[in-house]
């Protein structure tokens, strides 16, 4: 009904595809390499809107109205929206783990309070979810103690009678047949039948279940998922982007709940999953390659300016431009992810350029006039419009990547807000930072060498 009351610039309806899955959750993990929940309690239904650019309802606009539309449905335990079904899953995805499941489930409960209360955070989940109703055999009663009944010999003989004892196994061809004895189907489907079961003690005897054991009535859990030997407990919300930063809501849980969860809960351990997991590993890697593309690029310029200290003059922009970068992610309200870090380390060696053409012209100009204030004082000027041009074309070109509203280009516009930005910040330092560090670097050469002359 939501995806016919809205149509595309051709009037057609914006829902093009739905893939309705019961028994599993395919697109819940995004097939981000976590586990796929599966269960005959689970279903999940799947909407494909046609292309961004040809509507004028947004994704979040089409759910707002969807979980609307949907309302409170009985008999539903859980009920949540996803905008997209990327390989890194949900916003927030924490994985804890623990001996003791009553401690694990309290910790459990904990988080989920906690971000239950942070503003923006919505569609709060565990997979510690119950499944179908069970009778539990927790006590034998004094009967049956006497009668020299265990609660583990009271369970094999209710798996005997219900799954059945192998007793033999027969050959027919290549076949081998197994022969179970159990008790007829129609003596295995109520409950009144298992109360029935007859035990037979270790004197012979034989007697009903119900006298020698004690049943509760309890939910089981639909799945049992363990860690290490453990048993584990995922605990997912997303985050309305609207409203607050993924980023700075796990920053406030770390805070206030994760770096003192295992002091309130002992035994209890945690780690990030999904996107989170996949934004810090990424991260912490790229943190050694922009090291190594420093490296490189300070190596690169070192030999043809045969000087230890100039490429670091001609680097100092780099954390100018990484503010402008920045800045510009501010100024088109988008958060700092994956592909706006990508784009930093490509500024890293674009911004250098106009750095690098202002050294180049003092240098070549002090050793034709001798005078290096007349040098660096004529350099920003001569210099003046090839660097200007070079930076606003360079803007001009990344223009198109940065009014694009197809869903294609979204992936790559946070690199371009990236590059953009920063190399027009740095443009307009490099002509004030770069002579004025150059002169300072020399006033520390001659004290330097006075320094060593007199001693």
């Amino acid at each position: 009904a939501v995806g016919s009351r809205y149509q595309d610039i051709n009037g057609d309806p914006i829902a093009v595809h739905i893939l309705a899955t019961a028994g599993t959750q395919p697109f819940q993990t995004g097939f981000g390499g976590q586990r796929i929940p599966i269960g005959s309690n689970l279903g999940e239904v799947t909407v494909e809107l046609t292309p961004a650019a040809d509507r004028d309802v947004s994704a979040d606009q089409f759910i707002s109205e969807w979980r609307k539309e949907i309302g409170l449905i009985a008999g539903v335990v859980e009920l949540s929206f996803r905008q997209e079904t990327s390989a890194g899953g949900n916003a927030i995805d924490i994985e804890i783990s623990g001996r003791d499941l009553k401690v694990l489930e309290a910790a459990a409960t904990h988080m989920t309070d906690k971000l239950a209360g942070y503003t923006g955070v919505k569609d709060i989940s565990t997979d510690n979810r119950r499944g179908k109703r069970e009778l539990v055999y927790e006590q034998v009663t004094p009967t049956g103690k006497a009668l020299g009944f265990d609660l583990q010999s009271i369970a094999m003989q209710i798996r005997q009678s219900f799954y059945g004892e192998e007793v033999q196994r027969i050959q027919r061809g290549r076949d081998e047949l197994k022969v179970m004895v159990r008790y007829p189907v129609e003596e295995r489907r109520s409950i009144e039948n298992l109360e029935d079961v007859r035990l037979r003690s270790m004197n012979g005897a034989e007697v009903p279940l119900a006298e020698v054991a004690e049943a509760r009535p309890a939910r089981g859990p639909a799945s049992i998922h363990r860690v290490d030997r453990k048993r584990s407990i995922k605990i997912s919300a997303d985050v309305d982007r609207a409203r607050a930063n993924a980023n700075e809501v796990v920053d406030r849980l770390n805070t206030e709940v994760l770096n003192d969860l295992s002091t309130k809960f002992p035994g209890v351990s945690w780690d990030y999953l999904g996107e989170q997991k996949d934004q810090k590993d990424s991260i912490s890697e790229m943190g050694y390659k922009f090291i190594f593309a420093l490296l490189g690029i300070y190596v690169l310029m070192a030999i043809p300016l045969k000087s230890y200290v100039q490429p670091i003059i001609v680097m100092t922009v780099i954390p100018f431009g990484i503010v402008g970068a920045v800045g510009g992610h501010i100024l088109m309200q988008m958060d700092l992810s994956i592909m706006s870090i990508c784009g930093i380390i490509a500024l890293a060696g674009v911004v250098v350029n106009d750095s690098l053409v202002l050294v180049e012209y003092v240098n070549r100009h002090r050793k034709e006039e001798g005078s290096l204030i007349e040098a660096v004082r004529n350099a920003g000027a001569a210099r003046f419009r090839p660097i200007l041009l070079t930076s606003l074309t360079t803007f001009a070109g990344l223009m198109p990547m940065l009014v694009e509203t197809d869903m294609q280009a979204r992936f790559l516009i946070p690199m371009a807000v990236s590059l953009g930005f920063g190399i027009l910040f740095a443009t307009s330092i490099t002509l004030f930072l770069v002579p004025s560090v150059y002169m300072m670097m020399e006033d520390v050469k001659r004290l330097l060498g006075k320094v060593f002359k007199q001693s």
